[in-house]
This record gives C-alpha cells, sequence and structure tokens, in this order.
C-alpha cells in the first residue's frame, strides 16, 4: 500500500523530467489571407487598437494580452520560471488595396534551454536554441511590392 502511494502521484505527472535551464520568449507566425477584406475583418474583430502604414500596406494591430521573457529552471518534473511582461502581444492584418495580405500573430514558447532533459520519447543533454526552426520577426514582402 504504501508503494502505491508513493506510485500514484506518479501517474499524475505530464510532459518532461529533468534539469535544465532555458530562457523564454516572443516568436511570429504568418499566414496569408488573400479572401479577407478589410471591412470583414474589423467586423470579425472590431476596431484595431492601432493602424499603421508598412510600405504599400496598412497594417491593422490588435492587442491580445502581454508577451512574456525570462529565464527558468526545470528541476526534475517542477518548472520554476522566472519571467515578467514585457511588451503587448499582437495580432496584425497587412491590408493592400482593401485585401489582406497576410496574418501575423505573436506567440511564446521557450528559446534555448541547457541541460539535461527527458520529453516526447526522448532523452538526453540539450544546448542551444530550443526551436530554430521558428521566427522571431516576420518580413511581409507583399508590403514592399
Amino acid at each position: 500500500m504504501r508503494k502505491l502511494a508513493l506510485l500514484a502521484p506518479l501517474l499524475l505527472l505530464q510532459g518532461c523530467v529533468g534539469l535544465a535551464v532555458g530562457t523564454y520568449g516572443t516568436y511570429e507566425h504568418a499566414q496569408q489571407h488573400a479572401q479577407l477584406v478589410r471591412a470583414e475583418i474589423i467586423a470579425r474583430h472590431g476596431e484595431p487598437d492601432r493602424i499603421k502604414r508598412q510600405g504599400e500596406c496598412e497594417v491593422l494591430s490588435y492587442f491580445e494580452g502581454y508577451n512574456w521573457q525570462g529565464i527558468g529552471a526545470f528541476v526534475a518534473v517542477v518548472p520554476v520560471p522566472l519571467v515578467a511582461p514585457t511588451s503587448r502581444q499582437e495580432r496584425r492584418f497587412y491590408i493592400k488595396s482593401g485585401k489582406a495580405v497576410a496574418e501575423v500573430r505573436e506567440f511564446g514558447e521557450v528559446k534555448s534551454v541547457y541541460g539535461f532533459m527527458c520529453g516526447s520519447n526522448e532523452c538526453g543533454f540539450v544546448a542551444g536554441p530550443a526551436h530554430p526552426e521558428l521566427t522571431e520577426s516576420v518580413m511581409v514582402r507583399q508590403c514592399d511590392e
């Protein structure tokens, strides 16, 4: 019974196990939206929080919370974060000739990590960028044409 009482909480644990430190920051993701028009975006999302120009485009910005940056440690199964809000998280629609050419959304994610981790059926020492495939700042090239 004692062993069962000790092992039962382990069944409730999710995710990773290890000893590591990492940094947390912001990335951006772009989607193409050639079918949306400016009026439709405003009807769905309301009046934008900010409107600016970028090259040939009008940029409608909607604030969706805060971007968090900082560091954290992962000890055994317990994450210990030390993060703070550093800016507003935005969702931006790039409008050219009345139609959306792109939507860019910001999101937070682990940027770099150093230590030993087990997760996703893999274990090993990790050091460096956590997600080299992600983009920190998206360039909307259609606005430069």
